[in-house]
Formats: structure tokens, C-alpha cells, sequence
């Protein structure tokens, strides 16, 4: 997947630069109302390269700095090597179809049209051929001689990205401005440092029988001496979309070194080995629609088996009502509808229909939630007492109530 990603950012970057090869396409063409610039791919292979170009649109590409220039000839000549058997599984999920809808919207064959069918032809001859591919070699694969560019749809989503990347930045710089202030007031108890409790990590292989769901965990305990009934506060993790329960593992053993007991999550339709199984062929999407339902269950059940444990060899030193759940990306949403955030439908459909024109992979994600129809169920948590997310995918399933 990663080696796809890079592929993709380098055929993005080409739609300003984009390279050479001439087997069917052979001229560029950008559209940017009222004015159309046509590049040859020879010229366009010559920029990559270093070579001096005469075409003012190349030229223009001067703006970007010396070192923004390097950084794109590298993107056009770096070497990507994509298995042809695992391309096709991975281009056939759901998701990465409506990624590649959205490519085809801004490239385009001459004849007009979508282009998202022509790209995935040129992806997948590209990769049959076995060796190593660059962007150049992509382009010559794609089956028309010219590829129309629509810059300004293309330029539109990148200034909506580029927003919303100084805006995150903001949030984190106030944050760590935040959080050091507060450090500085606790100086004695600094969270940033390691607690005083030794920790153990005890895995956790459940079954729920219900939903015919098998499911691990990783419990972390602080070592206490006789610790008293309910007085040990408990976390649940809930980790995002293909990775696992040790993702945040040096979080959960951090956590428990100052006298948390802490459990990380694995949600299997959406977890690491998930992503895995569409690359080699063995699942069709990228996780299971019924994850915005199971994942929250999940935690859900764990905490009733550490209910079990308190009752039985715990000596009831969990403090199992008033629960923290902290979760990344889909573990975000997880944690907010644990907390009784609650999917709007109808609010989800007008913002997947209103942003086909975004290059938003966490709407992408979101608007998968559409296939569950309109799930009438809250899937509240009455333990949980707290919540933290970062980089929650939540933007528009739940709504403006939540």
C-alpha cells in the first residue's frame, strides 16, 4: 500500500510536471479557464531531468524554489515497484475506486470523460510489465494520446487541502503551547515522564459468541500493593483504520506506569491484517461497512470481560464506571460514538454528495457508512466517562447535533 500511495502523490505532482515516455500519450493538455497550455512529454521529460526547457509553462515551475523543483524531478524519477497481482486487488476496493473516480475527474483521455477507467488500464499495464516504474512509464501506458488536465478543479481541492493541513498545524502548535504551561504548573508530577508503577501486559483472546466475533486485546496493569476496591481508573484504546493493538502500545504501558489500567483494542474487519488480505487477494474492501457497528461493540465487550476479571481475580480494583476511551482516526469515531455520538445520515449523503470534487480520504472513509442504510441504534456506552480522539474520522457522519 505504501509503495501505491507514493505512486499516486508522484502522478498528482505530475499533473503540474507531468513526464515523459511516448507509447499512447504523447501531449498533455491543461485546462485552466479561459487559457489551454499544451506540454509535449519530451519537453516534460527534459524539466525532469535538469535539462533546460523553452515551454513558459515549465518555466513557471520556477516559483516553486530551488528545493521545491528537486523534490518534484525526484517524484518523476523515482522507481516504484508494484506487484501486477496485488495492484488489481488493492484497485478493486470500494474505496480505492472512489479515490480513483475523483483522479478521473481532473485527467482525462482526449475523448473526454472520466478518466478513471483509462488510469487503472495504465496502472495495471504499467505494472505487468515486472519492472520497476516511474511516472513517465505510467503516463505512457495511459490508451490516449492526450491527457486533459482540469486545473482548476485539480488547483480547488489543493488549496481545500492545503487549509486544512495549516489549520492542524495551528491545533498542534496551541496545543503544545497548552500542554507545556500545564507541565510548567506540575513540575512534580509531570505526565511527559514515566510513572512510578511497574507495569504487566496480560493478552486478552475473547469470543463473542453473539456477533461470531473473535477478538484480542492487550491489558496493561500497574503493579499496586493491596490496591483498594474501584481505585484504579481504566482506558480503553481503539486503534485506526489497518493497524493493531500495539500501535499505541508505548502509550498504554506509559499510561499504566502512573496507575492506569489500560486496554488496547484489535478491531478485525478493520485492523492490519485486514489491509494485508486486500493486498494478497483474500478481501475485496479495505474493512467491513459493519465496522461503524462493530467497533464500538467490541469495546463494548471487552469491558465486560474485564468486568468478569474484577469480579474474579482483580479484587474489584477497576474503576469500571466511569471508563476513558482514546482512539486515532476510525478509533476516533469509535471513541465518540462510545460516548453517544450517533450517525446522521442524512446530513452524511448532502456531504458526500457535495464534495465529490475533494480529495478527502476521510470522507471517502465516511461515506461508506451510507451502505449501512440509516442505522437506527445508539451505541452508547453508559462506562465510558471520557473521551480523546485525534484525527477523528467524524466530520460529517455524525452531523452538527453529534
Amino acid at each position: 500500500m505504501p509503495r501505491l500511495v507514493r505512486m499516486v502523490t508522484a502522478l498528482l505532482a505530475s499533473l503540474a510536471l507531468g513526464p515523459a515516455g511516448a507509447s499512447a500519450a504523447e501531449v498533455l493538455v491543461f485546462r485552466l479557464e479561459p487559457r489551454e497550455f499544451r506540454v509535449r512529454l519530451a519537453e516534460i521529460e527534459a524539466y525532469a531531468s535538469g535539462r533546460p526547457v523553452s515551454n513558459p509553462l515549465l518555466q513557471a515551475l520556477s516559483l516553486l524554489g530551488e528545493r521545491g523543483e528537486e523534490q518534484l524531478r525526484s517524484l518523476l524519477s523515482s522507481p516504484y515497484q508494484l506487484d501486477a497481482a496485488e495492484l488489481r486487488n488493492v484497485l478493486a476496493a470500494p474505496m480505492l475506486q472512489d479515490l480513483l473516480g475523483w483522479l478521473g475527474s481532473k485527467l482525462r483521455p482526449g475523448s473526454g470523460g472520466n478518466g478513471a477507467a483509462a488510469l487503472q488500464q495504465a496502472l495495471l499495464n504499467a505494472a505487468d510489465q515486472g519492472e520497476p516504474l516511474t511516472v513517465p512509464d505510467l503516463i505512457a501506458a495511459f490508451p490516449s494520446r492526450e491527457i486533459h488536465i482540469d486545473l482548476d478543479r485539480a488547483l480547488a481541492a489543493l488549496l481545500r487541502l492545503l487549509t486544512l493541513e495549516q489549520q492542524t498545524r495551528q491545533v498542534v502548535q496551541a496545543m503544545a503551547v497548552s500542554g507545556a504551561a500545564i507541565s510548567d504548573q506540575n513540575r512534580n508530577r509531570d505526565p511527559r515522564r514515566e510513572g512510578p508503577h511497574a507495569v504487566t501486559v496480560q493478552a486478552l483472546n475473547l469470543r463473542d459468541a453473539a456477533r461470531g466475533r473473535t477478538l484480542q486485546a492487550d491489558l496493561y496493569l500497574p503493579e499496586h500493593a493491596d490496591a483498594a476496591p474501584a481505585s484504579i481508573p481504566v482506558i480503553a484504546i481503539s486503534h485506526g483504520l489497518g493497524s493493531t493493538k500495539q500501535y499505541y502500545g508505548y502509550v498504554a504501558e506509559h499510561m499504566a506506569s502512573h496507575g492506569y489500567a489500560v486496554v488496547a483494542v484489535q478491531h478485525p474487519g478493520s485492523d492490519a491484517s485486514r489491509l494485508l488480505g486486500l493486498v494478497k487477494g483474500t478481501h475485496r474492501s479495505v474493512f467491513d461497512v459493519s465496522e461503524f457497528i462493530d467497533r464500538p461493540l467490541d469495546v463494548s465487550h471487552v469491558l465486560d470481560h474485564l468486568t468478569d476479571l474484577n469480579d474474579t481475580t482483580l479484587n474489584q480494583a477497576l474503576r469500571l464506571n466511569d471508563v476513558g476511551v482514546f482512539g486515532n482516526s476510525f478509533g476516533g469515531y469509535t471513541a465518540l460514538a462510545l460516548a453517544g455520538a450517533e450517525i446522521d445520515t442524512r446530513n452524511l449523503r448532502r456531504d458526500c454528495d457535495a464534495n465529490r470534487d475533494s480529495i478527502n480520504v476521510s470522507l471517502l472513509l465516511q461515506c461508506r457508512a451510507l451502505l449501512l442504510g440509516d442505522p437506527d441504534r445508539s451505541l452508547r456506552e453508559e462506562r465510558v466517562g471520557a473521551v480523546l480522539t485525534i484525527n477523528p474520522v467524524n466530520s460529517s457522519l455524525f452531523g452538527p447535533g453529534g
